[in-house]
């Protein structure tokens, strides 16, 4: 062993490959959420595999996929489960805390351990065998503080938790408000007159985008901003990322348009789906159709509403097909529903006031996991150790104080 290290992990963890068991669920190693259901994952895949064919994981293990470990791809079991035979299942022994075990074979640390132990021809083929996972040399702090390191995390974990809850929570009444107030079954106080319906190529004009040949200099880092389709957020009409801008030149010579303030731009490739409206005069990657209202009758936060809708029922309605994207006549035959411009102003107004609620709880989402990361970079490299006789509460409070400051 080297020197300055105290355990060798397979000291610490034995290699269970103990045969699965009908009925209990199976379970798969996943890179940002751990160890998690299969069923619950949006993206599954089959097995063929009877249970008997899986390994058994119990409760407090820890599972890893070989090929993904240099990756983070490991967790714990929360419950007992299957999981594939490609995974390796780890026992712990008395003296390391799984949970801790979990948070401390993220860091960036571990992960490099992991990927300096990994055997491969070349980066897709690497694979972390158990035989040479428990030959990793480490040091880890005594029992009793693991298990109060666990706990800090765990609570940053909980607070994480509950606020994507919140936030799918949010989004779900968003969706159902969207439904109803943007087909009229459901109206504010005071509005009885009828809708027109119009196709939107009668209230305005679709343009296209490109890109700049990347490799001229004349064309980038000038005044004008341009976006690509990973510039815009999730579901959120006001957010655009701009950080990369052009030049008048590139404008003349690329597919490229300026697009004015005010428009509603569409993602209709890469990324599809997304909708925004601009703060400023800005271009757009060949991933948009744009669309700049042209009638004082309509409102453009009403009809981006309206397009965020009627763009996730067209992809619903064509999922399956070899359409790959949204044309630009397909955007100019959407049929809107149009209220009277109060209406529609009382009708955005309500979508905006949650959009703001979402936007608020991703803010707060974003700080919980910067602290989280802050506070797993000091408890778990030793730079900052907890006395056991301490309650968790108390310590948390400290250190989110130091990491604040």
């Amino acid at each position: 062993m080297k020197q300055g290290y105290t355990h060798l992990l397979g000291d610490l963890f034995k290699n269970r490959r103990e045969q699965g068991k009908l009925g209990l669920p199976v379970m798969s190693v996943t890179l940002n959420n751990g160890l998690v259901d299969r069923d619950s994952l949006e993206r599954k895949t089959d097995t063929n595999l009877s249970p008997e064919k899986h390994l058994l994981i119990k409760k407090g293990d820890l599972a890893y996929n070989m090929m993904r470990m240099w990756q983070g791809a490991s967790g714990v079991a929360t419950h007992d489960g299957i999981v594939s035979p490609a995974y390796i299942v780890l026992s712990a022994n008395e003296e390391i805390d799984s949970k801790f075990a979990s948070y401390w074979f993220k860091t960036p640390r571990m992960i490099y351990l992991f990927w300096a132990y990994s055997y491969g021809l070349t980066k897709d083929r690497l694979r972390l065998y158990y035989k040479d996972f428990s030959k990793i040399p480490v040091s880890l702090p005594p029992l009793p503080e693991q298990q109060k390191i666990a706990k800090i995390l765990s609570t940053w974990d909980q607070a994480i938790k509950q606020t994507e809850e919140l936030i799918a929570d949010k989004q779900k009444l968003k969706k159902g408000l969207m439904q109803q107030l943007l087909t009229g079954k459901r109206r504010f106080p005071h509005f009885t007159k009828p809708w027109k319906e119009i196709k939107l190529e009668k209230i305005g004009k679709v343009i296209s985008g490109g890109t700049p040949e990347t490799k001229n200099k004349n064309y980038w880092n000038g005044n004008t901003p341009w976006i690509s389709s990973s510039d815009l957020s999730e579901g959120n009409l006001k957010s655009i990322n701009k950080q990369k801008f052009i030049t008048l030149e590139a404008i003349e010579n690329s597919a490229t348009n300026l697009i004015p303030k005010g428009s509603v731009l569409v993602v209709s490739r890469v990324g599809v789906g997304k909708v925004a409206i601009n703060d400023c005069d800005l271009c757009t990657s060949q991933d948009f159709q744009s669309i700049t209202i042209e009638s004082n009758n309509v409102r453009t936060n009403y009809i981006a509403y309206q397009i965020l809708r009627l763009v996730q029922l067209l992809l619903k309605y064509n999922q399956g097909t070899a359409i790959k994207g949204i044309l630009k006549k397909d955007l100019l035959n959407l049929k809107l529903p149009i209220p009277s411009v109060v209406e529609q102003e009382q009708i955005a107004l309500g979508l905006e006031t949650i959009d703001t609620e979402i936007e608020k709880l991703w803010i707060i989402l974003g700080q919980y996991k910067l602290q989280k990361t802050g506070l797993m970079q000091q408890l778990l490299t030793g730079k900052k150790r907890v006395r056991t006789e301490q309650p968790a509460k108390r310590v948390t409070e400290q250190l989110t104080m130091d990491f604040d400051q």
